[in-house]
């Protein structure tokens, strides 16, 4: 069974508030890491890596939202 637009896009809020609470939550723990304890490289996976890939899953929801949005008709 597909979909309607209502489930979708409710669907798809969820999963970027769900997201927008992982960075947060990263955001606070950010300051507890022990950065001299790590490698350059593992200090740049860690600082950049995982946020980038969130980030990204973000803009693609956020994209998804606006689509279905700007063509609300087409998925009635």
């Amino acid at each position: 069974m597909m979909e309607t637009r209502t489930q979708l896009i409710t669907r798809l809020e969820r999963e970027i508030r769900a997201v927008e609470r992982i960075l947060d939550r990263r955001g606070m723990y950010v300051d507890m890491i022990d950065w001299t304890a790590m490698t350059a490289r593992e200090r740049d996976w860690a600082r950049y890596r995982h946020m980038e890939e969130l980030h990204m899953t973000i803009w693609e929801l956020d994209s998804r939202l606006d689509h279905l949005d700007e063509n609300r008709w087409s998925y009635e």
